[in-house]
């Protein structure tokens, strides 16, 4: 007779905008129970986790009222070090200006030519990225963590393999790609949708616009200043100073100029070949000659930073498969390309065209790199230190014209179907169905921060910058709310204890840097205890 086994956890079911439904377990294990005489087995425990990280579930999730029924987590992981860290808020610096009499001094008008231009811009999310990139720095290659190797426990400095970065959403990701960037760590960010906005996607397309429209001064410059062209600020200014209208007959006629510098000859070369050639031909054959003979791919693995040079490579070949994939390649003009492109970059989510896939690219696999994913790409995933950034984020708010479904899970059909506009349209007939569906939602965000602290096997931190909006709902707030319970002094910001670190030769010598981590292994017992990080990052 055949057999059925269903298997699934309510806690991890993160997928709402999905429509999927977790009251659907119970309903599930019920009919089984009652129809064919099912056997419930219900299992809190873990192998993954240390017990301070499963202390810190329990006493965050016990008495959240939106998340009951709970039951105790107990971890088999006895011994295993671990840590669970909320690292301060970032706040905004005050404002400088400059005032004489009471009123604010005028500003000059500049020369975008010569003189960069200034905004005012929040910086929290900087210092974020930047308090990230400096924590990770200094412990790459010197914090010891555990693992099995067959039957034998062993320690062994930490890589960039062994960190998970988690996002709520990806319109963050860039801050904290820049910050590890420039400290030269490497990362892979599982961006979905977020081709078209890739730097080097827009040097293309920009490029391709130019094309089409040689009135286009703008995207003119941007490609000749991208990794494509090199050009310099002396070239573009060079242009800018020519009496010529346009900067496309600028160009040419520096280009027939004696003295004139190498990248504006090569650029005025290319370009008017590709030019002739975007009326002719169809957009992947002419991004295909663009390639080949501006030698794209060479010349941006020399520009992009080592840390991103595989995402940048990937991307680019992303939009080389993209031009034969809209549509089936049969677009007969460039324009029509173009115009599709530019509807995949108003679109959202699944929509909108995923970046380029590193394995497939053929460069170094994700797990020799910091992995940089949203909650939902890392359902399923574990790493040893796993960072929740932007914690302090208040959960995102329903769009205008939702869809508002009730559909009880023993229903063979929807009990209620309608469209949602705002607030002041919705009335009172559906209040009930409201409140369910904030009662869902609020589920929804315990469930995901219960996804994102399970994550993790010895380390886990949170980061955030102070809301304009006081909060006590966000992940940062339960999180601290929860460590206080566990401290003895109701203030602390730390759970659990320290992890091993590597010795150094000498207090002189400085700590390895991130792609040089040393891949020695120490067995456990076979070390020597180190002082306790929290005196070193206070």
């Amino acid at each position: 007779r055949p057999t059925v086994f269903l298997v699934g956890d309510p806690k991890q079911s993160i997928y709402r905008f999905r429509r999927a439904e977790p009251r659907l377990f119970a309903t599930a294990s019920a009919f089984l129970q009652s129809r064919f005489g099912a056997r419930f087995l219900a299992r809190d425990e873990t192998r993954r986790n240390a017990p301070a990280i499963i202390e810190v579930v329990n006493t965050l999730f016990a008495d959240e009222p939106a998340f009951q029924p709970f039951r105790q987590q107990h971890s088999h992981a006895v011994g295993l070090p671990g840590r669970v860290e909320l690292l301060p808020l970032c706040a905004a610096e005050a404002e400088s200006k400059v005032v004489e009499s009471g009123v604010v001094q005028s500003i000059a008008l500049r020369n975008p030519l010569q003189e960069a231009g200034s905004e005012a811009i929040d910086g929290r999310r900087r210092r974020e990225a930047a308090q990230l990139a400096e924590r990770l720095g200094a412990m790459l290659g010197q914090t010891l963590i555990r693992e099995h190797q067959g039957s034998r426990e062993i320690e062994r400095p930490l890589r960039c393999g062994d960190v998970l970065l988690l996002v709520r959403t990806r319109t963050q990701i860039a801050v904290y790609e820049q910050a590890l960037a420039a400290a030269g760590i490497p990362f892979v960010a599982a961006s979905r949708g977020g081709l078209l906005e890739s730097l080097e996607v827009c040097d293309i397309v920009a490029l391709l616009e130019f094309l089409v429209t040689p009135a286009a001064d703008l995207q003119l410059a941007h490609a000749l200043k991208s990794p494509l062209f090199a050009c310099s600020d002396e070239d573009l200014q060079t242009l800018a100073a020519r009496p010529e209208a346009g900067w496309w007959p600028r160009l040419l006629a520096a280009a027939a100029e004696i003295g004139v510098s190498a990248p504006l000859w090569r650029a005025a070369g290319l370009i008017a070949g590709w030019v002739g050639a975007a009326a002719a031909l169809p957009a992947h054959d002419l991004l295909d000659r663009i390639f080949h003979e501006g030698e794209v791919m060479a010349r941006y693995r020399r520009a992009v930073p080592e840390a991103r040079c595989a995402a940048a490579l990937a991307n680019l070949d992303a939009l080389l498969l993209l031009s034969l994939d809209l549509d089936g390649g049969r677009y007969p003009s460039l324009p029509r390309f173009i115009d599709e492109l530019k509807v995949l970059r108003r679109a959202e989510g699944d929509d909108a065209p995923d970046e380029g896939d590193l394995a497939a690219a053929g460069e170094l696999a994700a797990d020799g790199r910091v992995r940089i994913m949203t909650i939902h790409g890392a359902k399923g995933l574990e790493a040893p230190l796993v960072w929740l950034l932007d914690a302090n984020g208040s959960p995102r708010r329903d769009g205008p014209w939702e869809v508002l479904v009730e559909w009880p899970p023993e229903a063979t059909a929807p009990s209620h179907f309608s469209f949602v506009g705002s607030k002041e349209l919705r009335g009172s007939a559906r209040a009930p169905l409201f409140e369910a569906e904030a009662a869902a939602a609020e589920r929804e965000e315990l469930n995901l921060l219960y996804v994102a602290v399970t994550r993790a096997k010895q380390l886990f931190f949170a980061s955030g910058v102070v809301s304009d909006r006081s909060s006590a709902v966000t992940p940062y707030a339960r999180l601290q709310a929860a460590l206080r319970k566990l401290s003895a002094a109701g203030e602390a910001l730390i759970h659990g204890q320290a992890l091993p670190e590597a010795a150094r030769e000498s207090a002189d010598t400085p700590p390895p840097k991130p792609a040089a981590a040393p891949e020695a292994v120490i067995p456990v017992g076979e070390r020597r205890e180190m002082p306790d990080a929290a005196a070193r990052f206070g």
